[in-house]
């Protein structure tokens, strides 16, 4: 028996032990996470060691220094302090090793999410670099490929030699990024590129083993019961790890990553003619990376919606998808500018004429050969043509001369077609974010203000109405309060409600003392609406059931007999939406104010998830909302039977408060 007992207890105290985040801490035992977690943990452990020892050694430097300036005075108190402080320093130790002990078991689960929170800002990082390697290859690809095919690398020039040396060491560097880049994203970054490409947060673990069936014996011996485990799985679980990574896209990011332009330092090629065309070969063995070109527009993509949700830069989403456009389409003409003058001097040398020879394209007066032209010159006019090719159906100035380049620019227009339209369709995109709103705002207003014109409606309506329009629009630019959290779950709908109404809430005494859940739906149920100056916001005897909170501005309470002035965090109208009561005063808004309104039937839907809260509220916040300065207690006592009368006639019950109000 003793035996059964230790064993249950042994078996609560593991299942206490592993109720810590179980998807995080698999995710962090996958083979491509367990030796970074060990070391992010290692890292922490020290980290941890380093700041104790730090802090440890300013406490005793400031002890030494003030027992200094203090062992003249007395060594009694010296001694004394002496004791304390190594006391003081065991108790510390002592603390410090019982609360690692305690974290090490408790933010367990909080350590692996930090982890993996960590992996995802550092691939965010890393998606910096790729983009920047694939605008690197975007851009000295196509323009050595195709410019420098000409050109000679002279050994004899000693220029010539510095500046490829230092292009060299600049290609090698990007080409070690590559690899670097291919051995991160199939370790570190594997889990979160397979989460950015929509794959399931479900971590892959081991297969798991079918269990046998316990043997027909009593209940007690089933507690003792293990079940062994195949030692082949291990090796078909590696077989399956090596499966699931050779694929086709891994192969792709091998053959992306290799640097082949480290055979033009090898023989036989090292010793060849093509030493003396180093600069074109050079670029032409990197043609393996024009896939990455790809996955940097990709990664574009991912960043621009990262600059415009998380960081929140003051720039729209629309404009930084505008820039990327833009960025693409100056790509594309760099493209088509350097297909299109390597097109040219291959029918040149075919042909013997070209769209290169033409009067006043290159070969101007002062050039007697094409080869004597500088190649910016030749860069700069192939770039004009290939802007003026994607914005425009040409000018007409670049003439093809030959059946390949006619051939060539008839393609170059339907492409430039298409990339024109994308970048149309950005601009247009951009226009209809910034403008969208207004220009439905503005045909609202229209719309409205013509029918109450047709309609005779008063003169000093319709000046209301324009009025609150603008005072909206200079508030929320046309955008609803929660605008674009339809479709979404509740619980994300109320988590979006309770941070912005975060600062409104605090401000409202009766909301501090609502508990946290039946606060989050609150919030969810409150529409706002904006009040000009000295509009009647609810008039005496309005038998609308809802009730306001003051947001921004003041309101004016005008009643039988007296006025009062309420401002922000202050409401009004409780009686109205608790009980039915009919209004008993006119409210209106002192200056531009900013209310929320909880209206009866949303109200209604609430009580139904917390029925618990309809007494409650019902003495509540009519006890806040009434200042007496006699009969307090009285009249709390009244209002709490009032608040369990459900049934009862509104008219009985504005009875009994309004005599509760004149109790002495």
């Amino acid at each position: 028996m003793i035996r059964d007992e230790l064993q249950d207890s042994n078996a609560k105290e593991f299942e206490s032990k592993l109720n810590l985040g179980f998807e995080l801490l698999q995710r962090c035992r996958q083979p491509e996470f367990s030796s970074l977690f060990r070391v992010y943990l290692s890292w922490l452990k020290h980290k941890r060691r380093w700041r104790q020892w730090y802090e440890h050694q300013t406490e005793r430097f400031t002890w030494l220094n003030s027992f200094s300036s203090t062992h003249s005075d007395s060594e009694k108190p010296a001694i004394s302090r002496t004791n304390s402080f190594f006391h003081d320093s065991g108790h510390d130790r002592t603390t410090s090793s019982t609360s690692l002990r305690d974290g090490a078991s408790s933010s367990t689960s909080s350590k692996a999410e930090d982890f993996v929170n960590l992996l995802s800002r550092c691939y965010r990082l890393w998606e910096w670099v790729v983009v920047f390697v694939g605008l690197f290859y975007a851009v000295t690809i196509p323009f050595f490929v195709c410019f420098a095919s000409d050109l000679k690398t002279f050994h004899e020039d000693h220029e010539d030699e510095v500046a490829l040396a230092h292009w060299e060491r600049i290609v090698i560097g990007i080409d070690l990024v590559c690899m670097a880049d291919l051995f991160l994203k199939h370790s570190a970054f594997r889990r979160v590129l397979v989460l950015s490409d929509g794959g399931s947060t479900d971590v892959p673990t081991a297969t798991q083993q079918p269990v046998a069936p316990p043997p027909l014996t009593s209940m007690s011996s089933t507690r003792t019961l293990t079940l062994p485990t195949a030692p082949q799985q291990s090796s078909h679980k590696r077989k399956n790890w090596w499966q699931q990574y050779v694929n086709t896209h891994l192969w792709l990011d091998v053959v992306t990553s290799l640097p082949f332009d480290i055979l033009l330092y090898v023989p036989p090629l090292s010793t060849s003619t093509m030493a003396d065309h180093r600069w074109f070969y050079l670029s032409l063995f990197q043609l393996n990376k024009v896939p990455r070109i790809v996955e940097s527009i990709e990664a574009s993509e991912r960043l621009t919606q990262f600059l415009a949700a998380d960081l929140n830069l003051p720039i729209g989403e629309s404009r930084l998808h505008f820039i990327r456009t833009v960025c693409v389409y100056v790509l594309s003409g760099h493209w088509i500018g350097c297909l299109w003058f390597r097109l040219g001097l291959h029918a040149y040398d075919i042909y013997g004429d070209s769209w290169l020879s033409t009067y006043k394209m290159l070969a101007v007066d002062e050039f007697e050969e094409l080869s004597e032209i500088p190649t910016s010159r030749r860069y700069l006019r192939s770039l004009h043509f290939a802007i003026g090719s994607i914005t425009t159906v040409f000018y007409g100035d670049v003439v093809s001369m030959n059946a390949v380049e006619t051939v060539v620019e008839i393609a170059f227009i339907v492409v430039c077609i298409l990339i024109f339209g994308v970048l149309v369709g950005a601009q247009g995109e951009m226009i209809e974010a910034n403008y969208k709103h207004k220009m439905l705002f503005e045909q609202n207003l229209m719309e409205l203000y013509h029918f109450l014109k047709n309609n005779d409606v008063p003169r000093d309506v319709r000046q209301r109405l324009r009025l609150y329009y603008t005072n909206t629009w200079l508030k929320y630019h046309g955008h609803d309060d929660l605008e674009g959290v339809r479709g979404l779950s509740t619980l994300l709908v109320e988590d979006i409600a309770q941070y912005t109404l975060r600062g409104f809430a605090n401000r409202v005494s009766i909301l501090k003392s609502c508990d946290e859940s039946f606060l989050r739906s609150l919030l969810t149920c409150l529409k706002h609406i904006i009040c000009s100056s000295s509009e009647a916001v609810v008039r005496k005897g309005d038998v609308d059931r809802s009730m306001y909170f003051i947001a921004k501005g003041k309101v004016l309470v005008q009643g039988p007999g007296f006025e009062l002035v309420k401002h922000e965090g202050d409401f009004f109208g409780e009686l109205s939406l608790l009980y039915g009561i009919p209004r008993s005063a006119t409210c209106s808004s002192l200056g531009v104010s900013l209310l929320y309104v909880l209206e009866w039937e949303t109200y209604e839907r609430l009580l139904a998830d917390y029925p618990e809260y309809r007494e409650q509220n019902r003495r509540e916040w009519v006890i806040v909302s009434t200042v007496l300065k006699t009969g307090e207690s009285r009249f709390r006592s009244i209002i709490d039977i009032v608040a369990r009368m459900e049934k009862a006639n509104w008219v009985l019950v504005d009875e009994i408060i309004r005599k509760a109000k004149s109790l002495k």
